[in-house]
């Protein structure tokens, strides 16, 4: 990871606002467990590219590690709403919605995770689990 955070902080120091590199240097600090630097070069790509749906999902997955569960529900909707049928980022949207007791909630994405590909097979656990938690689910 040294060798590769390396090149990309060279190439961001050639051109700050390159929203792939800044992704994949999150991506290398989320490898090796700095949430903090992560989240932030995540940020960064976003400021540069706002409809970047893959750094919003990354977001949501730091912001998911360092507790902050709510706002990770943000940044997976702000990605959903520019890729839908993203079937893992689904999955992730309805665990942590389950996670925060939204049961009926969680039930739709699992739901849509499913639909967009049946062999994701956590999502049939996981939409076990939300319906079991829930009375409302639709």
């Amino acid at each position: 990871f040294d060798a590769a955070m390396e090149s990309l902080r060279h190439a961001l120091q050639h051109r700050p606002v390159f929203p792939e590199a800044h992704y994949n240097l999150g991506l290398c600090y989320q490898r090796i467990e700095r949430l903090t630097e992560a989240e932030a070069s995540f940020k960064q790509a976003l400021q540069a590219k706002p409809d970047y749906a893959d750094a919003w999902f990354a977001l949501a997955n730091v912001q998911y590690k360092a507790g902050r569960l709510e706002e990770a529900v943000t940044a997976s909707r702000r990605g959903l709403a520019l890729k839908p049928r993203d079937a893992k980022a689904q999955l992730n949207t309805g665990n942590l919605l389950s996670t925060l007791g939204r049961h009926a909630e969680a039930v739709t994405h699992l739901r849509s995770a499913l639909e967009i590909d049946p062999a994701l097979f956590d999502a049939y656990n996981n939409l076990g689990n939300a319906l079991l938690d829930c009375d409302d689910a639709p």
